[in-house]
Order: structure tokens, then sequence, then C-alpha cells
């Protein structure tokens, strides 16, 4: 799921594929059972908020600097770890859709009105910008670079999309 909302938001996820990745799982898993390990071989457990980030605090430590990993030729993470080239951005620009395009603002509950009917598209896009782009029978909502909700004009019914706009083979407006 965070993979799907940072593309939503036109960030790059290289290093986190879908969920359902098969590898992606045992990763996780592993990592899970040696923090599970490494809790359960403390002599008092923590038992406030503060006491456990202590704990998770030098467990990241260990993990990241100290224990060798076989998956990296017995290198640490930190050994092999090397900064992004993009710098962080907590607030990034604006989308800018093409000039002449129709941009509505998703009320609170993430829909629109349109022709006296009102059309649901994602609470996770309540308030947000996007682009209506019509076809002949259909609505397509395009939310920066990724078309997100195809609607139905006859029968109302819509389906979530999750479709680069810029693939040629998508929906072309012309």
């Amino acid at each position: 799921m965070l993979y799907r909302i940072v593309n939503f938001f036109g960030g790059r996820c290289g290093h986190l594929p879908p969920t359902k990745h098969p590898q992606t799982q045992g990763k996780v898993e592993r990592f899970h059972r040696t923090l599970h390990r490494k809790v359960r071989r403390q002599l008092v457990l923590p038992t406030t908020l503060s006491d456990f980030q202590v704990l998770f605090d030098a467990f990241a430590v260990e993990y990241n600097q100290v224990r060798p990993h076989e998956s990296l030729a017995m290198a640490t993470p930190g050994e092999r770890y090397q900064p992004g080239s993009r710098a962080y951005q907590p607030k990034p620009p604006a989308w800018e859709y093409p000039v002449g395009a129709t941009v509505i603002k998703l009320n609170p509950q993430g829909s629109f009105d349109y022709w006296r009917r009102r059309y649901f598209v994602s609470e996770a896009l309540a308030g947000q910008h996007v682009q209506l782009e019509r076809l002949p029978d259909k609505i397509v909502v395009r939310f920066r670079h990724m078309y997100v909700r195809e609607i139905n004009q006859t029968t109302g019914r819509s389906v979530t999309l999750l479709l680069p706009a810029d693939n040629p083979n998508v929906y072309t407006m012309s």
C-alpha cells in the first residue's frame, strides 16, 4: 500500500516493490524474526514506549553497523549504504497539469460533482487537484502522472485504476 501511495504523489520507490512480492515477504519476515529474538533475550522487558525506543535504537545500530549479512557477502548494511542523489522535499512543488485541462479539487470525502451527479474518486486524494479527461461515455480521473479512476457516465459505475498517464497504450486523448 505504501508503494501505491508514494507513486500517487509522484514519488519513486524502486526499493519498495509491491507487498505481494515473495522475496520481499521473506526479507520482512526474517527482519521481524531477528528483532523478536533481540527483544526476547532482554533480561528485563521494556515497559514504556521510551524504553522500547532505546532497545530499538540499539538494535538498529547492531543490525546496520555491526552484524554482517550473508546476502551482502558478510558486509554490514552500513558499509553498503549510499545516500540517494535527490534531496528529500517535504513539500514537493505543485503539479502542473497541461494548459487547458479540466482540473478540479476533490471534496473532503474524495468526490466531485459533475453534471448533477457525485462521483467518488478516492479518500486518499481528498482535497487534491485532479484532472478530468472526458471520453465519449467515460470520465477518466488523473492524479499527477497516474490515471486513478475510470467512471462510466451511463451507469455511474467506476473502476479503480493505477496506470501511468504517459503510457501510449492507455488512454489517448485526441
